[in-house]
């Protein structure tokens, strides 16, 4: 969780088609989430979780001619990290209390 941009470095990757994990985990901005840029072409990146990002993702990855047959950016989601992920962030900052009519 992270205030600002989340920026990926171009060379965190996979060659275009393997599909194993570059990045593992949930990724939350309130900015934007920046998969990398078109200068080091070639490399896919496969992210397993989720990535929310409130002002959108910059995909400026670029894979060259295996575009057409491969993307350069791929989420995998993974419910297993929610459901195991610590206590504290699952807390929402809500306060409830039942009063009377």
């Amino acid at each position: 969780f992270v205030s600002g941009n989340i920026s990926i470095d171009p060379r965190v990757g996979k060659a275009h088609n393997k599909t194993d994990s570059s990045l593992e985990g949930i990724y939350v901005t309130d900015g934007q989430f920046e998969t990398g840029t078109i200068a080091d072409a070639g490399h896919r990146l496969n992210i397993e979780g989720t990535v929310i990002a409130q002002n959108g993702i910059s995909q400026n990855r670029d894979l060259g001619a295996q575009n057409p047959d491969y993307p350069a950016f791929y989420v995998s989601y993974r419910p297993d990290f929610l459901l195991n992920a610590p206590t504290e962030l699952s807390k929402t900052g809500l306060f409830w209390r039942e009063v009377a009519p």
